[in-house]
């Protein structure tokens, strides 16, 4: 076993991976305990009002990203720009894109009538800036290869989530202020924790220079990755901000504690994706690169069913232990989901191997038409069958994106979807040179 751990560390990708995926199966812990006492605590309604205020500031901030973690990756694996110039860059574009985000944030809330107080709606804005500036710090900490680093950045905020939520809302009953404090103030203090690390180690100077034709094409860049990733991150929560006003906050708060279930689908994915696009971004060698990722994809994949069938079995029980019988609906909700989830990973992962190459054109001219079709089938499907509408709308509108984005990805590689889906004996491969070793 210890031969077997010394050989992991020696691969790079794999000892990056490992870190972050371990990262992202503690906070799936975390984020079940923080859901638990947020739920029980809140109940299914209020827990529903929070819902709609985080997903409405996570909605805007994954638009007003501009995709510029991706596009600083891009160009510093490409060594067109160094960190010190990309980081002003960075600078820029947040304070731009947090002000903007801030007050269309606010306008929809009033135009919706959401019916939350002012001071709560401007707490909640706070959420905006906070997680931009985090994720452009990510960028630079992935440019420079602190993957690691990330990952326990990533966990950190986690943790200090909980137990800032344990403390406002269990000890001092501050309830939907509490909860939305304990994100701000966790996004806060790993913000001046990364701050304070790339300055000590050297990673950037604390020194702004502007430079127009720098930003211009950093923008340019950013903003096609930026509506690629917005369309692709909200495909399953374009839900929350259909059935808000049309369907009590109870039922959306069954259908986010649906989504927590569901989310542990993504974190194998969101365990690749960021190395996915740092090796793409670096290979020289396309063709070898895109046959690894898709024999990845592969492997991911059947680790998913089984997952997706384990919590499917078991699943009402689950609910009712975590979270009390009155949310047990949730479990419906979920089972739903997870079919459209394991077919959705697969355009997930692949397309962080055309995105490294710097390519956004293939999964906007899949994900648009998609997108339509989303809402619409969404509005339909709310109208007559609710939170469980809404459910199978969002898993057929993925199962469709992942259909039509492999169509175009084969193209765009040259080979037959049957080669890229057909799992391989040589899929497993890494796994068995690493014990060979």
């Amino acid at each position: 076993m210890r031969k077997i751990i010394q050989n992991i560390k020696k691969t790079d990708f794999l000892s990056n991976f490992l870190s972050i995926f371990t990262s992202n199966i503690l906070l799936i812990l975390i984020g079940l305990v923080f859901s638990v006492v947020l739920t029980r605590e809140l109940g299914p309604t209020d827990f529903g009002s929070y819902s709609i205020l985080n997903y409405y500031t996570l909605f805007f901030v994954s638009f007003t990203e501009l995709g510029i973690r991706q596009s600083t990756i891009f160009f510093s694996g490409k060594k067109i720009f160094n960190l010190n110039t990309l980081f002003s860059v960075n600078f820029y574009f947040w304070v731009f894109s947090s002000a903007i985000c801030v007050v269309l944030f606010l306008f929809l809330a009033f135009f919706k009538d959401l019916g939350f107080s002012i001071d709560l709606l401007l707490l909640s804005a706070l959420i905006i800036p906070l997680s931009i500036a985090n994720t452009y710090l990510n960028g630079l900490l992935y440019s420079a290869n602190k993957i690691k680093k990330t990952a326990t950045y990533t966990f950190l905020n986690g943790l200090l989530k909980l137990l800032l939520l344990v403390l406002l809302i269990k000890v001092l009953d501050f309830r939907i202020y509490g909860a939305i404090i304990s994100i701000v103030g966790s996004f806060f203090i790993v913000l001046i924790l990364k701050m304070f690390f790339l300055i000590k180690n050297r990673i950037i100077e604390f020194r702004l220079s502007f430079n127009f034709k720098v930003i211009k094409r950093v923008f340019s860049k950013g903003v096609l990755y930026s509506f690629s990733l917005f369309l692709l991150s909200n495909q399953k929560t374009i839900p929350v901000l259909l059935l808000a006003g049309k369907v009590s906050e109870a039922d959306i708060g069954f259908y986010s504690v649906a989504l927590v279930f569901t989310s542990l689908l993504s974190k194998l994915n969101n365990s690749l994706s960021p190395l996915i696009f740092v090796t793409s971004s670096n290979t020289k060698d396309d063709k070898r690169s895109s046959e690894n990722i898709q024999k990845l994809m592969r492997v991911i994949v059947v680790f998913l069913v089984l997952i997706c069938v384990v919590l499917s079995l078991g699943i009402d029980e689950v609910v009712k232990l975590v979270y009390g019988e009155s949310f047990l609906y949730a479990s419906k909700i979920a089972i739903v989901l997870f079919i459209g989830l394991v077919f959705y990973n697969i355009l997930l992962i692949l397309n962080m191997d055309i995105a490294g190459k710097g390519d956004t054109k293939t999964m906007l001219t899949c994900l648009v038409p998609v997108s339509f079709v989303n809402v619409l089938l969404n509005y339909i499907f709310i109208s007559k069958y609710g939170v469980i509408g809404a459910a199978s709308a969002t898993t057929i509108s993925m199962i469709l994106a992942s259909a039509f984005f492999l169509f175009l990805y084969s193209k765009k590689i040259k080979t037959n979807i049957t080669d890229i889906l057909m799992p391989k004996k040589t899929d497993w491969d890494f796994i068995k040179k690493i014990i060979d070793k």
